[in-house]
């Protein structure tokens, strides 16, 4: 069975949009009755067209799985052999009843979501609009259990994933990105003025430790714009689930003295850092981190620039972090090249 060439185009334009979706982050799905094509874990939505990332299961079997409360409704489901696996989140794809759905990390959004009074926020900001709130919980079985409950509440094509993401549904493919761009529109704020580095200052520090600048120079945000440095730098500095997966279990913050030296023995004490936000100077990375290392801090970088100063933030907590890192499936999406 062919997917519609729309769809995948659409899938590709919405992964190339780094305010939508980020490296690996996000999914697209499409149902033809029981089969639903849903996107490859580990894989880019911004390869949709070039390249084969969509798997197909039995959306069915999957359903009947979720409400059986199998604790595997995967099991079984695939089409035909693949080496591909479903995203983590295709259990939330097939508990959603529209031919397409489409599951995004907007930037724009998740200066909301991470607040702490992100449910009430919302409500007042987007007044008449409908939409299903979930707090946060682990993504994947977990999620699509507590979004399920949430659905039956409230019937709609707009679930808020607390601390996570945005997932809409619909008919066809314009009708599904036009109810993400009126949400989207209507939580829009202005990002604070980028920061400028001492590049030379940087690169010097950098070569002592097989480090390189950000690659984008928005992230060096984090580490020059005092209310993102304040908040990178509170509790483990975690906010949703793909920092942790990308940028590990805690922000790494260097606000001590500017000499190699002390940057050496910071870098001992933490063992290996895939990057380092120096505060005051900018933020290097090590020059061999993947590219998903840099789209998460440019990520990063842009919802914090949208958060004003003491906000409450919803971090999540120790426990949070250590059940998405110790999880198969997401040490297998890191595996994905």
């Amino acid at each position: 069975m062919q997917i519609s060439p729309i769809f995948l185009k659409l899938s590709s334009e919405l992964g190339s949009n780094h305010l939508l979706v980020q490296g690996a982050g996000g999914n697209t799905s499409i149902k033809y009755d029981k089969v639903m094509w849903i996107k490859a874990s580990g894989a880019w939505l911004v390869d949709s067209v070039k390249k084969n990332i969509f798997v197909p299961v039995d959306v069915k079997k999957i359903r009947f799985g979720i409400k059986s409360f199998s604790e595997d409704p995967l099991k079984g489901v695939l089409i035909e052999k693949t080496p591909l696996r479903p995203s983590i989140e295709t259990t939330l794809h097939a508990l959603m009843p529209h031919r397409i759905v489409i599951h995004t990390h907007p930037v724009e959004l998740l200066a909301w979501l991470v607040l702490e009074d992100a449910q009430n926020m919302l409500s007042d900001l987007l007044k008449l609009k409908s939409f299903a709130w979930v707090d946060y919980i682990r993504p994947g079985l977990e999620l699509a259990h507590a979004a399920r409950l949430a659905l039956e509440k409230n019937n709609t094509d707009v679930l808020f994933l607390g601390s996570h993401g945005l997932v809409v549904g619909g008919d066809d493919c314009k009708s599904t990105v036009n109810i993400m761009n009126d949400i989207l529109n209507l939580c829009r704020k202005i990002p604070r003025k980028k920061s400028y580095i001492n590049e030379t200052e940087l690169n010097n520090i950098g070569e002592q430790f097989t480090m390189r600048p950000a690659k984008y120079s928005i992230i060096h945000s984090l580490a020059i714009d005092d209310i993102s440095y304040k908040y990178c730098a509170q509790k483990n500095g975690i906010l949703y689930p793909d920092q942790a997966v990308f940028l590990g279990s805690k922000m790494h913050c260097y606000s001590g003295a500017i000499d190699n030296k002390a940057i050496k023995l910071f870098f001992e004490k933490e063992n290996s850092l895939p990057y380092i936000i120096i505060k005051g100077k900018g933020v290097l990375v090590s020059k061999n981190a993947s590219n998903d290392v840099d789209e998460m801090l440019r990520c990063h970088a842009e919802v914090l620039s949208r958060i004003d100063d003491n906000q409450k933030l919803r971090y999540l907590t120790d426990d949070e972090v250590t059940r998405l890192l110790d999880w198969d499936a997401e040490k297998y999406r890191q595996t994905i090249k």
